[in-house]
């Protein structure tokens, strides 16, 4: 109820009842109940954008590990579509099992089961990665995981991470150790 982005109670005219931040004397009495409540997290397939990225942040000094990586997010509108029609549904089966009150938290996007930012193509200038998984930028740097490919149909693709894994360390074996 911290966290998130946008005004605490602010009209939505939508169906949750309030959205945003908390604080003062709201959040306290919000806390208060906070063992009666419930979270609902809600995954969508995002839509690619070309200007979405992971770089060097050079707003934010380097930690004893080099320089911190800044993830650079802008949704589209299709995805800002899919994003508002599923927090409805949730509303929706929240308010059907009895919820008194639906808060809906603008926490924007969760690093979780992240696909596409490690884009797989042949092209240097629109992908990190080539067919085998090997980065572009740096000889035997090889990525094996979701992240190479461009966007997913459902949640949770660990079949496909695995099939993913299991292949880029066969091109690994074939390339390297034959």
């Amino acid at each position: 109820m911290a966290s998130g982005q946008g005004l605490w109670d602010e009209a939505t005219g939508q169906a949750w009842d309030s959205q945003g931040r908390a604080w003062g004397p709201d959040l306290t009495e919000r806390i208060s109940r906070y063992a009666h409540s419930l979270t609902v997290t809600l995954s969508i397939n995002d839509e690619s954008h070309p200007d979405n990225r992971v770089t060097l942040a050079d707003d934010w000094p380097a930690d004893e590990h080099g320089p911190v990586p800044k993830v650079v997010y802008y949704p589209t509108s299709k995805t800002m579509e899919r994003q508002v029609f599923i927090a409805t549904k949730a509303a929706e089966v929240l308010r059907a099992a009895g919820a008194h009150a639906v808060h809906k938290t603008n926490i924007g996007v969760l690093l979780t089961h992240i696909m596409g930012t490690m884009r797989m193509e042949k092209d240097p200038a629109t992908s990190v990665v080539n067919a085998d998984g090997e980065a572009h930028e740096v000889e035997r740097l090889f990525v094996g995981d979701t992240s190479v490919l461009p966007t997913v149909g459902g949640a949770n693709p660990t079949l496909t991470a695995q099939a993913l894994a299991a292949r880029t360390a066969d091109r690994i074996a074939d390339r390297y150790f034959s």
